[in-house]
């Protein structure tokens, strides 16, 4: 029987070993209670690669223990018992975890038995560099990282991370960098984050290319330290109307870890208040909430209530500016971990769907809240989240913006109730963007009662009511369909959260001799209602969110009501005080109410969070003012 388990065991490590994987009884053993790992770094040219860094992390991703290959590329550790991540890395090289992928997120794990022996090799591809000056204008030394960011497909959010210590100016070399297209920036402890060319901002910096083999040469740096400024606002709990005490607030750049030089971090009083002395740039602000007395899970909530860092909003600070009013406003009563989960597919050929963006977004109000991406097998999961109704809308590199499941505008997506349970979708279809015929264009503006509508999805579809090509109205109003058309009969479709759909009334047809440009072709887009689906609705009265919502003037609040009857609108602060009382005659059916931004005396109230409840309605909601 003995002999039968060791024949098990072997058999295991034959399977979990990379390239190659065996069991030697012979073998030294180094921990009584664990085992052994030991192997061989190549180049992918099969050159051994020697002073090459293996690392083995826990299962946390935390660091165990490192140790560096010889001559002959040979490397070899002893560990206890357990399961663990293993990477190796070599000068110009790409670090590489086990299986030969380059996130530890995608790794596999490496189990260590007592007393045996796993062999795991590497072959490491060869990455490329980027390189150039930094000038800082001191003669303090200080310590910079550079880092690059991949923006492209496949492993968009890739990042490398190296600091260099310099004095007044000085070179760096930045390698095993894995092939695509980078933001490039630089971090200093008080100094500005510099994103190249000298841009203050993800989105302003310049898009670096960067091939295998090859050395990107001129990625140049000035920085300056512009000294600091202040950071301050209120935690409150909107379920109890109470101020927050011992919640984290951060602030940082770039990275929350610690490896952020600008970060900085303090605690909520027991007034829920904050203060934070920053260097002057732009900043995330976030706040951490630990497990409580009710076995709630700890999450983090970002400056105006996103639950993903890449949706938060940026805030601008200054040398020497205060900027009081950064609050933030959670109910301490639910969950804030739900999750939806699902696969992403091409709908013409079945197969998976990589890099494909898809955010939740609150139904009532259009706001984006959290965020996930599709895997390798067009598996993505959107965490963060809490009970409401949601719409997904999907986007990424290449991907025509529209809804799940397979719908253009907002108005025909599939509202999914999210109350108790996380909710797993399954075969989403996203439309990939083809490059279509150069020379052909579609463009116009779009506008509203208001006045011109920005970020209006127009979309050019043909007569087989398949999605051609599509464009987003700039700050104008603007849009200029470019990319993906070719000759042919088009209708056009455009959308906007809040707004109808509005299809254009004539067919529109292009040729690259005889009518290669339409031009003029004019938008006017309606309010909306929104709708609240069955399964949301409550015995009494509902909040179906407000829009605009942020507003600068007024905004329209929209809630649900099973009777007619009469109750009152409240208009809260970010502290519980009552800024405006409106009495109400209200229907069955969805009501609207417009609220003028202004308090109970008539005075307009200042910019911030604000939140209103409907007599009878347990959760209020929040909105917020742009003076």
């Amino acid at each position: 029987m003995a002999r039968v388990f060791k024949i098990a065991v072997s058999i295991f490590f034959l399977i979990v070993s990379c390239y190659a994987s065996s069991i030697n009884d012979n073998s030294p053993i180094i921990l009584n209670d664990g085992g052994y790992i030991r192997g061989t770094v190549y180049s992918d040219q099969g050159q051994f690669l020697p002073l090459a860094e293996v690392v083995v992390y826990s299962t946390d991703y935390d660091v165990i223990d490192s140790v560096v290959t010889s001559s002959d590329g040979k490397f070899s550790i002893s560990l206890s018992s357990g399961s663990y991540f293993i990477s190796a890395e070599a000068s110009d090289y790409i670090k590489e975890y086990f299986p030969c992928v380059y996130k530890i997120s995608e790794s596999q794990q490496i189990t260590i038995f007592p007393s045996r022996i796993v062999d795991i090799d590497f072959r490491l591809d060869i990455g490329g560099t980027v390189s150039g000056q930094i000038v800082t204008g001191s003669d303090e030394s200080s310590d910079f990282m550079v880092s690059a960011v991949k923006i492209d497909y496949p492993y968009e959010g890739w990042q490398l991370d190296r600091y260099f210590q310099i004095v007044n100016s000085g070179s760096y070399y930045l390698d095993g960098i894995l092939p695509g297209y980078y933001k490039v920036f630089v971090r200093g402890k008080g100094y500005r984050t510099i994103f190249y060319m000298q841009s203050e901002t993800f989105d302003g910096a310049q898009t670096v290319a960067i091939n295998k083999g090859e050395i990107v040469d001129g990625i140049d740096f000035f920085l300056e330290q512009p000294g600091s400024g202040l950071l301050s606002g209120y935690i409150n709990d909107i379920s109890s109307h109470s101020p927050v005490n011992g919640a984290v607030v951060c602030a940082y750049q770039w990275s929350i870890s610690g490896d952020d030089p600008n970060m900085e971090s303090t605690i909520t009083g027991a007034d829920g208040y904050y203060e934070l002395e920053v260097t002057a740039g732009y900043y995330y602000v976030s706040a951490i909430f630990e497990n409580d007395e009710h076995n709630r899970s700890a999450f983090q909530v970002y400056y105006n209530n996103h639950y993903d860092n890449r949706l938060a909003d940026l805030i601008q600070v200054d040398p020497m500016q205060n900027i009081p009013g950064i609050d933030f406003a959670v109910d301490l009563s639910i969950s804030h971990n739900k999750a939806i989960s699902g696969t992403m597919i091409n709908p013409e050929t079945n197969a998976p769907l990589e890099g494909v963006k898809i955010t939740a977004t609150d139904y009532y109000n259009g706001w984006p809240i959290s965020l996930g991406f599709s895997d390798y097998d067009g598996n993505f999961v959107i965490e963060n989240l809490i009970s409401g109704v949601y719409i997904l809308q999907l986007g990424g590199n290449n991907i025509i913006p529209s809804f799940w499941k397979n719908k253009l505008g907002w108005q025909d997506a599939e509202q999914i109730v999210l109350i108790t349970n996380n909710i797993e979708l399954y075969d989403g279809g996203a439309i990939t963007q083809d490059y279509g015929t150069p020379g052909l264009s579609i463009s116009g503006q779009v506008e509203g009662p208001d006045g011109v509508l920005a970020d209006v999805r127009v979309y050019a579809i043909n007569l087989d009511n398949g999605i051609i090509a599509f464009d987003k109205s700039d700050q104008f109003g603007y849009f200029c369909i470019s990319c993906g058309l070719q000759e042919g009969d088009y209708n056009l479709f455009a959308d906007l959260y809040g707004y109808n759909g509005c299809f254009y009334p004539e067919i529109l047809n292009l040729h690259l001799i005889n009518n290669p440009r339409i031009e003029n072709i004019d938008f006017y887009l309606s309010p909306a209602s929104v709708a609240i689906p069955v399964d949301a609705k409550p015995d009494n009265y509902q909040l179906a969110g407000n829009f605009p919502n942020p507003f600068n003037r007024g905004t329209l609040i929209k809630f649900y009501s099973e009777k007619q009857s009469k109750s009152e609108l409240v208009i809260y602060d970010i502290i519980g005080r009552r800024i405006n009382t409106i009495s109400l005659m209200i229907d069955q059916g969805v009501n609207t109410i417009y609220w003028d931004g202004l308090s109970s005396d008539g005075q307009p109230v200042a910019s911030g969070i604000y939140f209103y409840d409907v007599e009878g309605i347990v959760d209020p909601h929040k909105m917020l003012l742009l003076r």
